[in-house]
């Protein structure tokens, strides 16, 4: 019953000061909504993980000081000092093929595609890309395309797709072990032509055999005056300098989920201060009538929990709205990887939780400091 009064207080009240309290709602709702964007944002790129062009034991030469191997620059004379290095050093067998990789970051059709260029007897073996429908590519207007730039798109084997104003033929649809990427897969001799040979070849793939520790050779590689201005990856270590990018991201996203909660305190903070402030004298009358400064706290807190309720429900309103709408229109896309954006319902429990907390947070600090003075002050 107490409850169901103090419901009702509370409702006479907030009606009673609808615009300020229409404008605390969608103060709070905001702030909701960027928390569960951003809890979305961290639960994405925890899913996203290295992209790698091949998998295996090769080894992968591109220039030293890049991030995103389209920047990189090499040339065959390059490539065959590498594997010249290694057969020195270890011997003739430790090397099985050099494979070079023209390799671009491209929009077609609104979306963000990985382009490889490669020749065509590597696919299967050096790249494992494995056929799920089609074949592969053989003249050098055809390609394959993978499953995910399949779903992304919605492209079909047989259709014709245009870069940079060529028309290709798309002639199957592979999977490309270890990578989550939306790709694109033709000749190397139609990546010659399509992106001419002044930048040369960006990704340098070297096969090396059984008979000895890759790490072992990679290392060796890196001491090669020769190579002095490329830098050499194991494919896993490839993988890891993406996924560095994600922790970074994810370093950042953690602090910007506590400041957008936190916003709430300071929003409260001072709604709830100018409130003591417009009915001091009230507040005073209900301290000298008997109510303790804790009852007339959860009054306050009562208040705010109700408006805060009512902001969560529209902020998670929204947050599911915006998922709807980038998994059926406009997904996001991280390195050509397409970002899945979902609501966990640990971050909803845990940003209900936070965001009551901050709220109570910014309801006591005010009236903490209000109730420090004496009840004469008040009056007075």
């Amino acid at each position: 019953m107490k409850v169901l009064v103090l419901a009702r207080y509370l409702l006479i009240d907030l009606i009673s000061d609808r615009g300020r309290s229409l404008l605390t709602i969608f103060s709070l709702a905001v702030v909701v909504l960027s928390y569960l964007l951003i809890s979305m944002l961290d639960g994405a790129f925890r899913a996203y993980g290295g992209n790698s062009l091949a998998v295996g034991r090769n080894l992968m030469l591109i220039s030293a000081d890049v991030l995103d191997p389209m920047e990189s620059s090499l040339d065959l004379e390059i490539l065959d000092d590498a594997a010249n290095a290694i057969q020195a050093a270890f011997g003739a067998e430790v090397v099985g093929k050099t494979s070079p990789v023209i390799f671009r970051h491209m929009r077609i059709d609104s979306w963000t595609f990985q382009v490889a260029a490669v020749p065509r007897e590597d696919m299967p073996t050096i790249y494992q890309l494995a056929l799920l429908e089609g074949e592969l590519p053989e003249m050098a207007d055809q390609i394959v395309v993978s499953d995910r730039a399949i779903s992304l798109a919605g492209w079909k084997v047989g259709e014709q797709i245009e870069i940079y104003g060529n028309k290709f033929q798309i002639m199957g649809i592979v999977q490309a072990e270890g990578s989550q990427a939306a790709s694109i897969w033709m000749t190397y001799p139609a990546g010659e032509r399509l992106f001419s040979t002044r930048r040369g070849f960006q990704i340098g793939v070297i096969q090396i055999s059984t008979l000895v520790d890759a790490e072992v050779v990679r290392a060796h590689l890196e001491t090669e005056p020769r190579l002095s201005g490329y830098a050499v990856y194991l494919e896993h270590q490839m993988s890891e300098r993406y996924n560095q990018v994600t922790r970074d991201i994810l370093n950042l996203t953690i602090v910007f989920q506590v400041l957008a909660l936190a916003l709430i305190t300071f929003g409260v903070y001072n709604a709830t201060s100018l409130t003591l402030e417009e009915r001091s004298r009230e507040v005073a009358i209900l301290r000298v009538i008997g109510f303790s400064p804790r009852a007339i706290r959860n009054f306050l807190f009562g208040r705010v929990l109700l408006q805060t309720l009512i902001a969560f429900m529209f902020g998670l309103g929204g947050a599911v709205l915006f998922t709807i709408r980038q998994q059926t229109q406009s997904p996001v896309i991280f390195g050509s990887v397409p970002l899945s954006f979902t609501l966990s319902w640990s971050s909803i429990w845990l940003g209900l939780a936070l965001t009551i907390g901050f709220a109570y947070l910014g309801v006591w600090l005010p009236t903490w400091q209000q109730f420090r003075s004496s009840v004469a002050t008040q009056i007075g």
